[in-house]
């Protein structure tokens, strides 16, 4: 390969253009796992297991990145050996061998990686600072919070560039090395197959792979409900927002079978329009079948990511407003009108009216729940875990009505304990059994469960009574019967369910930052490989705007026609993006109303319309811009060839 790589340099030097898109890309992603390396080691995390983890976060978005960059190379680079088949099959007239072409793909990719791989290592310290900001800024690090910047993440996200590179090119450089000398006598007008046989195989492996990874949650074993994650009803709504993003990156591994029949079914009534604009668009998207895909597959991963992500989320968000509601038994809540808990004046004012507070509660941490003695050794492998408890004082079925599972929660009283069903299910602990644990102030403590109820959004997967506590910890909620007559010094009451949780507020805005992890790079990346393609098939228009010249064609009429191409290859993306969306999103309500609800509380099945409508809208404005931009040296004759092809 060494060899082959000034023949390469000086082949990327002719088509520096046409591999932009797989350097910006490749930059981007190494730029940014860089700045996630820099970020996750100095990133505190919550002592809360189950609560949000700013680290994951970043290793999810820069996971999520790097597989996105893989699309964004492989179509570039498949794109560029269609483009170049009939000089790749000249140099195999000449004598090059198939190992030789191979090689010689391969050794391009490995120059644009090299050169993406130290643009994106030397730019790391940018986006790891803007990193570091908007964690601060969204409270997920402590003010002050700075990257700890090192050698060793730039070095390894380096690495990962170049790897991406020929992983990306792998595909390309096989079919390359499968052309024919013949191939050399004729240019095919018209794209052949683009369905091939290994794009066949990894399609469905990846389907199977999303589908496996769907049985395996929906039937998962007890010990796996060990890892928090995996837990209550967020756990869920991961879940979801994962899976969608899994089916709808296999799903565009079809697009060479999906794309080309829709085209033809959206093109029929292209030719009533007025004008030859439409019969034109539609033929040329019919005929340059792989520049259609090559756009098509951004734009439906764009959309189709964007709705199906942003309806999950919308409808989790829904849910969890909708449980709230559905399990408040109290109607009114006061919570501090400044910090964490309630001011002594606050309770010294309700109290005197009898029955007016139902249950107070507090947050509090246990560490170390389950059967087993508890260790002392600080350095064991095993440490023991923390959980959030729910501390309550009063009568818990005043304040929500929960899914009893097992026992029951009117024996909440003294030295005993509630959990998640989830939580109990993960351990095998049934009603009756002690549970060792150490209390807030470090006491060690046996307490009896009495109850499992069905995870909430609204409540921790441990409950205790404030009896079991050997200190009183400050309250944080006041659960009334009735609305106070007057105001209550420091605090604020509001209807029971209506956003008033601090922790479900902060779950939710959690979730919201998921989406935006998810959305960011795959839409970045997606609209790099919309304007990409498009600039790359400038050079393949050479021949359609001279046929068009060379009939009396005027310069406004081709740019009508190819904006209109442009039109109905974005409609066609749109609407398979619509019909994906449209079945994830049942798959999301039905998970929802199925698993996560209870009693009659049901979420309505709606599509994120306005997402849908904007993520389309901007995708057209971008690839109508990049179309026309790129055709402008053409129409001024800039180009030197632009004469039909023979």
């Amino acid at each position: 390969m060494m060899t082959l790589l000034p023949v390469a340099a000086a082949t990327l030097r002719r088509r520096r253009t046409a591999m932009a898109g797989s350097f910006v890309a490749l930059a981007l992603g190494v730029a940014l796992i860089a700045a996630v390396g820099q970020l996750v080691t100095r990133v505190p995390d919550p002592v809360d297991p189950q609560a949000p983890s700013p680290a994951k976060l970043l290793q999810f978005m820069a996971g999520l990145t790097g597989l996105v960059a893989v699309f964004v190379v492989a179509g570039t680079f498949a794109f560029a050996v269609a483009q170049r088949r009939g000089e790749t099959a000249r140099l195999r007239a000449a004598g090059a061998t198939p190992g030789q072409i191979r090689a010689l793909i391969l050794a391009e990719s490995l120059l644009v990686g090299l050169a993406a791989a130290v643009a994106g290592a030397v730019l790391s310290p940018v986006p790891a600072l803007l990193l570091a900001s908007w964690l601060v800024s969204e409270k997920l690090a402590p003010a002050g919070f700075e990257p700890g910047f090192g050698a060793g993440p730039p070095l390894l996200a380096a690495v990962a560039g170049l790897a991406v590179a020929l992983l990306g090119s792998f595909a390309a450089a096989r079919r390359a090395g499968r052309v024919r000398p013949a191939e050399a006598l004729a240019e095919a007008a018209v794209d052949g197959r683009v369905m091939t046989a290994g794009r066949w195989a990894w399609s469905l492996v990846y389907l199977l792979a999303a589908g496996g990874y769907a049985v395996s949650y929906l039937s998962m074993p007890a010990y796996q409900l060990r890892a928090p994650g995996m837990r209550g009803p967020d756990s869920k709504a991961t879940w979801s927002l994962e899976l969608d993003t899994m089916l709808i990156i296999g799903l565009a591994l079809f697009a060479p079978l999906l794309v080309p029949p829709l085209v033809r079914a959206i093109a029929l009534p292209l030719p009533l329009l007025r004008g030859s604009a439409g019969l034109l668009a539609g033929r040329s998207a019919r005929a340059s079948a792989r520049r259609t895909i090559s756009t098509a597959t951004p734009v439906f991963l764009v959309v189709a990511l964007t709705g199906s992500v942003v309806g999950a989320g919308l409808a989790f968000a829904r849910a969890r407003d909708l449980e709230a509601r559905n399990i408040a038994a109290a109607p009114y809540v006061a919570a501090p009108a400044n910090g964490a808990v309630l001011p002594p004046q606050t309770l010294q004012a309700l109290r005197p009216r009898p029955g007016l507070v139902v249950a107070t509660t507090a947050s509090a941490m246990v560490t170390g729940l389950g059967v087993e003695p508890l260790s002392t050794d600080e350095n064991a492998a095993n440490p023991p875990v923390p959980y959030r408890a729910l501390v309550v004082d009063g009568d818990l079925t005043a304040a929500w009505r929960l899914r009893v599972t097992s026992g029951t929660t009117a024996d909440l009283r003294g030295a005993t304990v509630a959990v998640s069903s989830e939580l109990a299910r993960a351990y095998g602990w049934k009603v009756g059994d002690r549970l060792n644990t150490r209390l807030p102030d470090g006491t060690p403590a046996a307490l009896r469960l009495v109850a499992t109820v069905r995870p909430t959004f609204e409540l921790p997967e441990v409950i205790l009574p404030g009896s079991a506590l050997h200190r009183t910890v400050p309250p944080a909620r006041a659960y009334l019967s009735e609305r106070p007559a007057g105001p209550v010094p420091g605090a604020v009451v509001s209807r029971a369910g209506d956003g008033h949780d601090a922790d479900a507020a902060a779950a939710a805005h959690f979730q919201r930052l998921t989406i935006l992890a998810i959305l960011g790079p795959a839409l970045l990346y997606a609209l790099i490989a919309v304007v990409n393609t498009l600039i790359m098939s400038t050079r393949d228009r050479l021949r359609d705007v001279a046929a068009l010249n060379a009939v009396g064609a005027t310069r406004r009429q081709v740019s009508r026609a190819v904006a209109t191409e442009t039109l109905l290859t974005v409609m066609t993306a749109a609407l398979l993006a619509l019909a994906v969306t449209a079945v994830t999103q049942a798959v999301t309500v039905r998970t929802i109303n199925g698993s996560v609800l209870t009693g009659n509380a049901r979420i309505p099945y709606d599509l994120p319309w306005t997402a849908l409508g904007l993520s389309t809208l901007a995708c057209l404005a971008l690839a109508v811009a990049s179309a026309l931009l790129s055709l402008r040296p053409i129409l001024r004759g800039t180009f030197p060839n632009a004469t039909p092809r023979t």
